[in-house]
């Protein structure tokens, strides 16, 4: 306490300046955490703090779709809360970040579940919801009811997130690229193998070094695992594919890694394949754009927006329905008639093309790394994330007193 003239002066601390927010998280992944409590946002006056909720969903008799509502006992001591994929069916304010399907709903779901879903975002207490790309946008103000999408839509903001690539991982690339090499390394990071397009990687490198090129892949993924829900692989492929992961001494294979180990092995190599089937975003694309990787990659739903083809890398073509998803996901377009193992000579082929291009024009390859480097920093960094964030989120959000530093008024 000051005094100035005749009157006290109260000097309350940055930490508890009534400007700040409080945002509040009930769970945690690798997703959260790249739009929301991860990010640099507390140097802009946004603190993220954990938050529980009610744990209904692990009731016995609570139907599927509770795994992505969200209840709170008591209304928690912040701003707003940020969820993941989930509705809150609490009377506070809220915002959620998703990555496609949203309600996130599976299973058998009576439609009032969804009329009361989108109800909650119509209601004045949700102050934003966040597609993580335009092609969820679209995917998910393609589904809200007329009843409620002129409510609707002015909350919705396209929001990606960030990623923080570690300097070390950085350093240890312009080093591995500075030196000239007898081999060219892929490298392939999902974790579910069959479902991203594994078995093409695997064709098309076997392809090539037929053809005479040193071609060697590092693959992180869970390979033991062929089931999918995106079709049906069949069982000579797995087999093929089994054979060659057991023999193939020019594949280095890890079912998972750490973040920081997965960093330092895409260091070592020379490009990235993701010719994934079905995705909704793709943080290991981020991930390779941030070391400076061209990518080579399937162009459905949102893949697109992260790589320009030509420009930080390759798209290969499959065919598309309206959402820009595979038109061969196992009921998802009853009457396709394309099959995994059509999928599977697209994508070999397109990247059998696209590499051989890069071993055979190193400079277009350098250049393309540059591309997605200056790529990822202008849009996909962390600090631009949160900048972002910061940006839109205190116009509707207003901080209260009590979640700054106990003051009532």
């Amino acid at each position: 306490m000051a005094t100035v003239g005749n009157k006290a002066e109260l000097h309350i601390p940055l930490w508890c300046d009534m400007r700040q927010l409080t945002i509040g998280y009930p769970t945690t992944c690798y997703g959260t955490r790249r739009v929301s409590h991860g990010l640099p946002v507390a140097d802009y006056g946004i603190n993220y703090r954990s938050v529980r909720r009610l744990p209904l969903h692990r009731l016995p008799w609570a139907p599927s779709y509770w795994n992505h509502a969200c209840w709170f006992l008591t209304k928690p001591a912040v701003d707003a809360v940020h969820l993941w994929s989930r509705v809150c069916m609490t009377d506070v304010p809220w915002m959620a970040s998703f990555e496609m399907e949203f309600p996130r709903y599976f299973g058998r779901v009576d439609p009032t579940a969804y009329d009361y879903a989108y109800g909650r975002m119509a209601d004045d207490q949700c102050r934003l919801l966040l597609p993580m790309s335009q092609a969820a946008r679209q995917h998910f103000l393609s589904r809200v009811p007329d009843r409620y999408l002129d409510r609707i839509e002015p909350k919705v903001q396209v929001f990606t997130g960030g990623v923080h690539v570690p300097a070390g991982a950085l350093q240890a690339h312009h080093d591995y690229t500075r030196d000239k090499r007898p081999f060219f390394r892929l490298g392939f990071v999902g974790r579910s193998f069959y479902r991203k397009g594994g078995p093409a990687l695997v064709r098309a490198a076997k392809t090539l070094r037929q053809r005479g090129y040193d071609v060697r892949l590092l693959v992180i993924s869970d390979v033991s695992n062929a089931s999918t829900y995106v079709a049906s692989v069949p069982e000579s492929i797995q087999n093929d594919i089994s054979r060659e992961l057991e023999v193939a001494s020019w594949i280095e294979l890890h079912p998972s890694l750490p973040n920081t180990e997965v960093f330092q092995k895409l260091s070592q190599c020379d490009a990235f394949a993701f010719p994934t089937l079905d995705e909704s975003l793709g943080w290991a694309v981020l991930e390779a754009l941030g070391i400076g990787l061209p990518v080579i990659l399937s162009n459905i739903f949102a893949l697109p927006e992260l790589v320009r083809d030509g420009m930080e890398g390759r798209l290969i073509p499959l065919p598309l329905d309206r959402d820009r998803r595979w038109t061969g996901i196992r009921g998802l377009t009853p009457s396709t008639n394309h099959t995994y193992a059509d999928a599977l000579a697209a994508l070999t082929v397109g990247l059998v093309g696209a590499v051989e291009d890069l071993i055979r024009e190193p400079q277009t390859c350098r250049e393309m790394g540059l591309a997605a480097r200056r790529r990822f920093l202008e849009e996909y960094d962390e600090s631009v994330a949160a900048r972002r964030l910061a940006a839109f989120l205190p116009d509707v959000v207003q901080p209260t007193p009590r979640a700054r530093c106990g003051i009532t008024q």
